[in-house]
């Protein structure tokens, strides 16, 4: 897998590390956001080839209870993401509404804590089950079984240093309008920065892999 093209902000390499347990384990806990922090994405696609994609996420709200991450993506397209604060998984989208008293639109889908990649909090040997409901681009809705396991905590390395993350490796299927297939992600959580790092997916259709692609963070600037 090539990691050159990711970049991390080498302000990101000075920030907190995971907590140490009992017994000697690394342990991430549910991420504390700020408001101000920001991350860069790059999104490359493998499979169906097409042109890369990019999107900023920056937190515009935060509470012991919820925090909201606005997302803004290539031309100016914005959304809105609401962050569980107990549990630090993703619980709804929404479009963005300039003309609204709080500029939220109409909520994109709703998202189960069972649905949540990572599960706090991580260390190595967990295991866990993530099962999610989602709609396509053209509307068609469907959903994922997988069954997850934190395999690894170790340092990624990149052109501008290294930085500790938690491999968590989900193995399930998809299914989507009466077909099915193997899916397969590897991700890789960086408590440092509070988000995956890189994010690798796969789809398999009657055996064939037909959809693949790769999420990774290129910039994390911490908040003022």
């Amino acid at each position: 897998m090539r990691l050159s093209s990711v970049l991390i902000s080498l302000l990101a390499f000075v920030l907190s590390t995971p907590a140490i347990g009992q017994d000697g384990k690394s342990i991430a806990q549910v991420p504390v956001y700020k408001v101000g922090e920001q991350w860069s994405f790059r999104n490359e696609f493998k499979l169906p080839q097409r042109s890369p994609s990019n999107w900023i996420e920056r937190v515009e709200r935060a509470s012991d209870k919820e925090v909201w991450i606005l997302r803004t993506a290539g031309g100016g397209q914005r959304t809105w993401r609401l962050m569980d604060a107990l549990t630090g998984g993703l619980k709804n989208e929404f479009g963005f509404d300039a003309n609204s008293a709080n500029q939220l639109g109409l909520m994109r889908r709703e998202i189960s804590p069972e649905a949540a990649i990572a599960q706090f909090p991580l260390e190595v040997g967990k295991s866990y089950p993530v099962f999610q409901k989602w709609v396509a681009p053209q509307g068609n809705s469907g959903t994922s079984d997988l069954k997850a396991k934190v395999a690894a905590f170790e340092k990624i390395k990149f052109d501008s240093g290294e930085i500790d993350a938690f491999k968590i490796e989900l193995t399930g299927w998809w299914n989507s309008g009466g077909g099915n297939g193997k899916m397969e992600i590897s991700v890789w959580y960086a408590p440092g920065i509070k988000q995956f790092v890189l994010y690798e997916h796969k789809d398999f259709n009657r055996g064939f892999l037909d959809n693949h692609y790769v999420t990774s963070v290129v910039q994390f600037k911490p908040a003022p």
